[in-house]
């Protein structure tokens, strides 16, 4: 069998993960011309079909709110994921033969599963559609992690943009080490029981940390892909939202209520009078936590971090040492 590089980057939510995706669309041709290639049965812009592949069958999703409502029933989930692996590996049989790496993206790979089975059953996809065509993969799993205090901070607007209510006094009480979704210890060592720590490849979500204090070049150059001659654009995906926008969009999801997934025009609505807000109420961000509340959030993970970065630091060491060897 052919080795191919599998890349799997995870995000995690708020750390560019939109730029990056963009980044992969905008250079495709790039890309290909490295042999690198972004599957599209999986997901145009990133790859949404595959989180809901992997997702155990009770647990919803917002792919399948916008289906027929027989696809929420198990039976049906099943006929979707038979679908997916045949359109997965039938676009892996279209690739060239100079085909060196697959690319895959999704946010929701973090925060949507979150159980082993299910990053199991991702693993356990790609290596089907790989065998199928022939190739043995080589897993490389890219992880970005923010720190806490500024991921409740970034996070708390796109509650807000998704129709929730809470002050951010409120919202700000989730983030404890035992939500999954905060604790980055916790979400490696999910990743790496299945993909072996080896394979799991970490950044820091800080600019000075960044290569060339950029997202989108920093994963590129974890994937091993060359960027020279990329494109990159200017967008800011989600902007920043002043203290008063916020408080005008809180103020507007609670004049429209709760969200009824099945009334577009209801939600159209109400993002078209959020966007108005947002606008007119300027963009300077919002420092939102007190001092004192950053201080606890620290203190809370500073177990779980430390934990994470010994591990790093220890897998960082049998890495080294293996390129030694090589050599």
């Amino acid at each position: 069998m052919k080795s191919i590089s599998v890349i799997v980057h995870i995000g995690t939510e708020k750390t560019g993960s939109t730029a990056i995706q963009r980044s992969i669309q905008t250079n495709l041709d790039r890309l290909h011309s490295q042999g690198a290639f972004f599957l599209k049965s999986c997901g145009a812009f990133n790859h949404m079909q595959l989180t809901a592949y992997c997702l155990d069958n009770h647990k919803p999703y917002q792919l399948f709110e916008r289906k027929p409502r027989k696809w929420k029933a198990a039976s049906q989930r099943d006929l979707f994921r038979t679908r997916l692996e045949e359109a997965a590996s039938e676009e892996v049989a279209s690739l060239p033969d100079r085909t060196r790496a697959l690319l895959f993206s999704c946010e929701h790979f973090h925060s949507r599963l979150t159980d082993l089975d299910e990053i199991q059953r991702l693993k356990s996809f790609v290596e089907k559609i790989c065998d199928q065509n022939h190739y043995s993969p080589d897993f490389k799993v890219v992880v970005y992690f923010r720190p806490q205090a500024d991921l409740i901070q970034s996070q708390y607007s796109t509650h807000l943009r998704s129709g929730g209510v809470q002050t951010f006094d409120e919202f700000q009480l989730r983030c404890h080490p035992d939500n999954y979704y905060y604790n980055h210890f916790a979400i490696y060592r999910h990743w790496s029981r299945v993909f072996g720590e080896r394979n799991i490849y970490v950044g820091a979500y800080e600019r000075q940390r960044l290569l060339g204090q950029d997202i989108r070049r920093d994963f590129f150059s974890r994937a091993s892909l060359d960027s020279t001659g990329f494109i990159f654009d200017d967008k800011v995906d989600n902007p920043s939202i002043s203290r008063f926008g916020l408080w005008g969009v809180r103020m507007v999801n609670r004049w429209f209520g709760p969200i009824s997934h099945g009334n577009q025009k209801a939600w159209a609505k109400r993002k078209k009078v959020q966007a108005w807000v947002i606008k007119y109420s300027g963009h300077r961000p919002a420092n939102l936590l007190k001092q004192a509340q950053r201080e606890e959030i620290h203190r809370k993970f500073l177990a779980s971090n430390t934990l994470l970065v010994e591990h790093l630091d220890k897998v960082n060491e049998d890495r080294s040492g293996q390129r030694v060897q090589s050599e």
